[in-house]
Protein backbone atom coordinates (compact mmCIF):
# COMPACT_ATOMS: atom_id res chain seq x y z
CA UNK A 1 0.00 0.00 0.00
CA UNK A 2 1.47 3.51 -0.87
CA UNK A 3 1.80 6.07 1.28
CA UNK A 4 -0.34 9.10 1.30
CA UNK A 5 1.30 12.70 0.46
CA UNK A 6 0.94 13.52 4.05
CA UNK A 7 2.45 10.72 5.29
CA UNK A 8 4.95 11.08 2.83
CA UNK A 9 5.64 14.75 3.90
CA UNK A 10 5.46 13.80 7.42
CA UNK A 11 8.30 11.42 6.86
CA UNK A 12 10.29 13.66 5.15
CA UNK A 13 10.08 16.34 8.26
CA UNK A 14 11.26 14.13 10.52
CA UNK A 15 13.97 12.45 8.41
CA UNK A 16 16.59 14.83 10.25
CA UNK A 17 16.41 17.09 12.76
CA UNK A 18 16.14 20.53 10.93
CA UNK A 19 12.31 20.83 11.27
CA UNK A 20 12.51 20.19 15.27
CA UNK A 21 15.36 22.77 15.47
CA UNK A 22 13.60 25.33 13.52
CA UNK A 23 10.46 24.43 15.50
CA UNK A 24 12.14 25.18 18.55
CA UNK A 25 14.80 28.20 17.70
CA UNK A 26 11.62 29.67 16.53
CA UNK A 27 9.21 28.99 19.70
CA UNK A 28 12.54 30.26 21.77
CA UNK A 29 13.36 33.68 19.77
CA UNK A 30 9.57 34.58 19.85
CA UNK A 31 9.66 34.12 24.10
CA UNK A 32 12.79 35.88 24.41
CA UNK A 33 12.32 38.51 22.05
CA UNK A 34 8.98 39.04 23.01
CA UNK A 35 9.86 39.57 26.54
CA UNK A 36 12.75 41.78 25.76
CA UNK A 37 10.42 43.89 24.25
CA UNK A 38 8.22 44.07 26.88
CA UNK A 39 10.54 44.75 29.75
CA UNK A 40 12.68 47.14 27.37
CA UNK A 41 9.72 49.43 26.70
CA UNK A 42 8.50 49.48 29.76
CA UNK A 43 12.19 49.93 31.59
CA UNK A 44 13.03 52.06 33.89
CA UNK A 45 9.81 51.74 35.87
CA UNK A 46 9.65 47.84 35.70
CA UNK A 47 9.04 46.84 40.03
CA UNK A 48 11.20 44.01 41.43
CA UNK A 49 8.36 41.25 41.50
CA UNK A 50 8.12 41.43 37.37
CA UNK A 51 11.63 40.10 37.69
CA UNK A 52 10.78 36.93 39.51
CA UNK A 53 8.84 36.12 36.14
CA UNK A 54 10.92 37.60 33.33
CA UNK A 55 14.03 36.33 33.68
CA UNK A 56 13.20 32.65 33.98
CA UNK A 57 11.27 32.57 31.09
CA UNK A 58 13.79 34.69 29.12
CA UNK A 59 16.33 32.26 30.20
CA UNK A 60 14.08 29.09 29.31
CA UNK A 61 13.54 31.34 25.62
CA UNK A 62 17.29 31.86 25.60
CA UNK A 63 18.09 28.04 26.12
CA UNK A 64 15.19 27.21 23.20
CA UNK A 65 17.06 29.45 21.18
CA UNK A 66 20.57 28.00 21.96
CA UNK A 67 19.90 24.18 22.14
CA UNK A 68 19.15 23.73 18.43
CA UNK A 69 21.64 25.86 16.98
CA UNK A 70 24.88 24.06 19.52
CA UNK A 71 23.89 20.91 20.60
CA UNK A 72 24.78 17.58 18.71
CA UNK A 73 22.12 15.04 17.22
CA UNK A 74 21.79 13.17 20.39
CA UNK A 75 22.09 15.59 23.00
CA UNK A 76 19.39 17.55 20.85
CA UNK A 77 16.95 13.97 20.96
CA UNK A 78 17.62 13.85 25.03
CA UNK A 79 16.42 17.53 25.15
CA UNK A 80 13.01 16.50 22.94
CA UNK A 81 12.43 13.29 25.09
CA UNK A 82 12.91 15.67 28.15
CA UNK A 83 10.28 18.62 26.84
CA UNK A 84 7.58 15.68 25.66
CA UNK A 85 6.76 14.56 28.68
CA UNK A 86 4.29 17.04 29.84
CA UNK A 87 1.94 18.96 27.29
CA UNK A 88 -0.52 21.57 27.49
CA UNK A 89 -3.22 22.72 25.33
CA UNK A 90 -1.28 26.72 25.16
CA UNK A 91 1.61 25.04 24.33
CA UNK A 92 0.66 22.60 21.79
CA UNK A 93 -1.48 25.47 19.70
CA UNK A 94 1.75 27.45 19.88
CA UNK A 95 3.81 24.50 18.39
CA UNK A 96 1.19 23.78 15.50
CA UNK A 97 1.28 28.08 15.27
CA UNK A 98 5.45 27.62 15.24
CA UNK A 99 5.04 24.88 12.83
CA UNK A 100 3.87 27.42 9.64
CA UNK A 101 6.43 29.09 10.14
CA UNK A 102 9.41 26.21 10.52
CA UNK A 103 7.78 24.32 7.27
CA UNK A 104 9.00 26.97 4.97
CA UNK A 105 12.32 27.67 7.19
CA UNK A 106 13.39 24.00 7.05
CA UNK A 107 12.65 23.55 3.61
CA UNK A 108 15.00 26.76 2.62
CA UNK A 109 17.42 24.86 4.63
CA UNK A 110 17.47 22.21 2.95
CA UNK A 111 17.23 24.25 -0.56
CA UNK A 112 20.44 25.46 0.72
CA UNK A 113 22.36 22.67 2.18
CA UNK A 114 21.54 20.91 -1.10
CA UNK A 115 22.80 23.93 -3.19
CA UNK A 116 26.23 24.32 -0.95
CA UNK A 117 27.05 20.54 -1.66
Amino acid sequence: MAASTIQRFLSWLNADTVFLRSCMFIAGSCIFFGLAWAVLREWPIQESWVWFFVVPLGAFGLALMLIPLFAPDKKFERYLDLMADGGDIPVILFFIVVMFVAIPLTVAICMARRAVK
